[in-house]
């Protein structure tokens, strides 16, 4: 060790420091190499230690997760609205037509899929909805009155589904009142069939139209069949007469034929050509005149309902101007007149995009069926004029073969039975299609709408029981992770191991009981049994320090710790006291001037003391008071100020100190906490070692480590670590005591080293504490 100063005067204090201290400034500082810290400060968390910490929080976790998953959960009870009702209908699909009528020309079967998205657009489609809508029944529900736009509403309400991917469409709407539901969504159904029926009925009575055509003009042909037969049977086929009369009828014939022919492609012509016209064209895109806009908005009830207003302001108007009323009167009428007025165009403009898209719609439906008939009339057309060709080229082939066949009327009797086959075809199709009129639909209602049966708070209840669960585990989770955040100390191998920390000593920790001064449920020999326990660990620590002065000369050593709280005051104490009891001459510092707590164990007086030494007021040596051990001094904290806390970093302090160590054999120095002021730091560097206390499940590992980090960046000697609060039978104490009874032997009281040091001198007021009873003070340390 170097020499030490030479020591003041004893009857003389410190000097009163000045306003600014005079601290020497050296050169730069050497860069510092700082460790990385051990493991046990960064591992991540694991699952074992995540239960352990939880395990120490169980009674904040016991009260705060109930709690909060209680109060998440009742507010999503209350705040998530309830599952709305949902009303469904059912229908039945079938994209084959009954009857070939509907069937496409091409021979290709409908697809499924493509059928049932075609039939979802046409229930959507705005005029079947604004048609459902026109109900005056429907306008007084309660769903209807609570939406702004009920068009809009019952479009994007309404969904669909195909269970089983079957020839059946189900048709739902979801709403917060069921009956409303019901009546809307079958509203929606019957208008969607109705207008689909009618679709498919005026497609059946056009292509009935086609056929009485066709069927007439085949009759007229069958009929002069018959005549010119019976004209050739009448005068005979081998009479030339006869038979120029058979080739002029022939050739008549073919003329006639070739006017048809000329005549019904003329007419395919036509067709061909408005078919590729509407395949150009663009359905929706309608002219349209203000006459149809008119009609469109006397049929809406909102703007009959305007009008209404408008003629009763222009009237109450011109009353006002009439009867001579006030400008004020007057204008307050204008301005309403106005107002209804900016509603009306409002609406009007509202009304003609829904009549555009009402026409538009309209025009592609009229587009669709028109498409329909011209495809009909063109294939009939196509069979037709097919047919004439064919018996155009037999009549030529008959005309030319009339000189070498006598026998017409054979060939008239086949063309005869030609003509009556393909009317007995057109006449058959025409009574099939009149038969089935009903059963042309392909789409019907198999399930009339109901309200589907639901419980609507299961939602509710059901989303507050997972949110309260989730809520409650989230809590201990992160309950658990805030307290392995501070990495509290669970064992003695965390300090010796993990921060490598030489171990001085460990005080078992104080029996509940005698905590919580419930002395009442704790027996007479466990609290003896603590003591002596408690006494053999202080002694343990003495005889590692009285081992370290023998070998590095220590006598000055400082009791400090990282935190507040930690029992540094209650160790300081109890290894003072053992010190002395030991017969070593003794002297306890309280330099925790701060928050000083070690007069209150000894039962003195908190002055005089450091803080007076300090400002200069008293001396050294008028500030040591003895104690009831003959061999323990101790010096207060005194009244600690600003001033007395500046002096801190005096050098004169530190020839004080060593005067001291001159005059005991050790001097035990009570420091405040190292990480919350830097008062033990300034101490730390006229001390011969640190002695760290920690408290088992209390102390923070990252804290201690900062600690002394901090302690040795100084240059302060660390002399180990003392945990207190240990309460596992690790080091051979047993239950309190290696050597004391178990259940069912016979009671034995321990010895008390302080049996006769225990009673004060008469008169003094002061009892002398017992190294067990200091414990009770760590808390305030």
């Amino acid at each position: 060790m170097n020499p030490l100063p030479p020591a003041p005067d004893p009857r003389h204090g410190l000097p009163a420091p000045a306003g600014m201290m005079n601290v020497p400034v050296g050169g730069p500082l050497p860069p510092m190499n700082v460790p990385p810290p051990p493991p046990i400060v960064t591992a991540p968390p694991s699952g074992m230690a995540l239960l352990k910490a939880l395990k120490r929080r169980w009674q904040l976790a016991a009260i705060v997760a109930p709690v909060a998953s209680i109060l998440v959960a009742a507010a999503i009870w209350f705040f998530t609205p309830p599952a709305q009702y949902v009303a469904r209908g059912t229908l039945e699909l079938n994209p084959t037509p009954p009857n070939p009528i509907l069937r496409s020309s091409a021979g290709n079967e409908p697809n499924l899929d493509n059928f049932r998205q075609l039939q979802i657009a046409l229930i959507k489609n705005q005029k079947v909805l604004i048609a459902a809508l026109r109900d005056p029944k429907l306008s007084q529900l309660q769903t209807l009155r609570e939406v702004d736009n009920p068009l809009q509403w019952l479009e994007q309400s309404m969904s669909f589904s195909a269970p089983g991917n079957a020839q059946v469409l189900q048709v739902m709407l979801q709403g917060k009142y069921p009956e409303d539901l019901r009546l809307l969504l079958n509203a929606v159904i019957k208008t969607f069939l109705s207008e689909f029926v009618t679709a498919e009925q005026e497609i059946r009575s056009a292509r009935l139209a086609s056929l009485k055509k066709y069927k007439e003009q085949y009759q007229e042909e069958l009929n002069k069949a018959k005549v010119a037969k019976q004209q050739f049977s009448d005068k005979g086929a081998s009479n030339a007469n006869v038979v120029a009369l058979q080739m002029a009828f022939l050739q008549a014939e073919v003329q006639r034929r070739q006017g048809e022919i000329g005549k019904l492609e003329t007419e395919v012509a036509e067709l061909e050509a408005q078919q590729k016209q509407m395949t150009n064209r663009d359905p929706t895109r309608v002219p349209l005149d203000n006459e149809i806009f008119r009609e469109f908005f006397a049929q809406d009830v909102e703007m009959q309902n305007l009008e209404t207003e408008r003629r009763i302001a222009k009237e109450s108007l011109t009353d006002a101007k009439l009867k001579g009323f006030r400008e004020s009167v007057t204008d307050k009428l204008k301005e309403k007149l106005d107002a209804i007025e900016k509603q009306i165009r409002a609406r009007q403009q509202e009304l003609r995009s829904q009549a555009e898209e009402y026409w538009k719609q309209r025009s592609t439906s009229d587009f669709a069926k028109h498409s329909v008939l011209v495809a009909d009339s063109l294939e009939l057309k196509n069979g037709l004029l097919e047919k004439y060709h064919k018996e155009l080229d037999r009549t030529k082939f008959m005309l030319e073969n009339l000189s070498r066949n006598q026998n017409r009327l054979d060939d008239l009797a086949f063309d005869s039975e030609s003509l009556k086959e393909f009317f007995r075809q057109i006449d058959a199709e025409e009574r099939r299609l009149r038969i089935n009129a009903n059963d042309l639909s392909r789409v019907r209602e198999i399930e009339e709408p109901r309200v589907l049966p639901s419980d609507p708070k299961a939602r509710q209840l059901k989303m507050a029981a997972l949110g309260g669960a989730l809520t409650f585990l989230l809590v201990l989770a992160g309950l658990s992770l805030w307290e392995f955040h501070g990495r509290r100390v669970e064992s003695v191998d965390q300090i010796v191991y993990g921060l490598g920390l030489p171990l001085v000593g460990t005080v078992p920790a104080m029996p509940k009981q005698r905590l919580l001064g419930l002395a009442g449920g704790l027996k007479e020999e466990e609290v003896q049994a603590w003591r002596f326990a408690l006494q053999e660990a202080v002694a343990a620590a003495r005889t590692m320090l009285l081992n370290a002065a023998r070998t590095t000369n220590m006598r000055m050593g400082m009791i400090t710790s990282a935190m507040p709280g930690e029992g540094k005051t209650s160790l300081s104490t109890q290894l003072a006291v053992s010190m002395a009891m030991a017969g070593h001459r003794t002297l306890l510092l309280d330099f925790d001037m701060r928050n000083p707590s070690a007069h209150k164990l000894l039962g003195m007086s908190h002055t005089p003391g450091w803080a007076e030494i300090l400002r200069g007021e008293i001396n050294v040596a008028d500030a040591i008071r003895q104690t009831n051990l003959e061999k323990l001094s101790f010096i207060a904290a005194g009244d600690c100020d600003p001033v007395a806390l500046k002096s801190l970093v005096q050098e004169e302090l530190g020839q004080v100190l060593n005067w001291l160590r001159s005059q005991y054999d050790f001097v035990i120095v009570d420091t405040c906490p190292v990480l919350p002021v830097v008062d033990a730091l300034l101490l730390g560097r006229h001390m011969d070692g640190v002695i760290f206390s920690v408290l088992n499940e209390v102390s923070q590992i990252p804290k201690i480590y900062v600690a002394t980090q901090r302690v040795a960046q100084l240059g302060i000697r660390t002399l180990g670590a003392v945990v207190n609060g240990i309460r596992e039978d690790k080091y051979g104490y047993g239950s309190y005591g290696y050597g004391y009874r178990k259940a069912g032997q016979k009671k034995r009281t321990p010895p008390d080293p302080q049996a006769s040091q225990n009673t004060p001198p008469p008169g003094t007021g002061q009892t002398t504490p017992k190294p067990g009873d200091a414990n009770q003070a760590a808390g305030e340390s």
